[in-house]
């Protein structure tokens, strides 16, 4: 009989440890929700209203300032031939960086654009919808194709 009640004594202990365990995890996850969401508000927080147009134009503005400083530093100098070679190729090396992110971030925008504007499966759907509501404004506003179909 003593070997039941204590069986049944160490299985109530288990259980009831189980059940602080299952508390304990449930309260760490929503404390990990709540960091998260609040990690998130401050990420939209600090994002809100950033435009990528814009960071372009801003990250072109700061080039064009160091650029337009190391220019008033070596105007009225005379340069040879070698400077100005030198200068023509490190003139042409930004150049062609500059081109080639224009153009990524162009293609990237178009990219974007055309998937999220158009071909989205919500766009789908919705123009989807919108042809099956002109149908019935159609129907609704001229019955008369209707009632020859049905024979009157």
């Amino acid at each position: 009989m003593t070997s039941d009640t204590d069986q049944l004594a160490l299985q109530n202990k288990f259980l009831k440890q189980s059940l602080t365990d299952v508390g304990k995890a449930f309260t760490a996850e929503r404390e990990a929700r709540i960091n998260l969401e609040k990690v998130i508000e401050q990420y939209k927080e600090n994002n809100k209203g950033a435009c990528t147009m814009g960071e372009m134009r801003k990250d072109r503005e700061t080039l064009m300032k160091q650029e337009n400083e190391e220019l008033k530093e070596d105007q009225g100098k005379k340069m040879t031939l070698e400077q100005a070679d030198a200068w023509r190729q490190v003139w042409k090396a930004r150049y062609q960086k500059l081109k080639t992110k224009c153009q990524d971030l162009e293609n990237e925008m178009i990219l974007v654009k055309g998937i999220t504007v158009t071909n989205s499966p919500e766009m789908r759907e919705a123009n989807k919808k919108i042809k099956e509501l002109e149908k019935k404004v159609t129907e609704l506003t001229n019955p008369v194709p209707q009632l020859r179909k049905d024979g009157l």
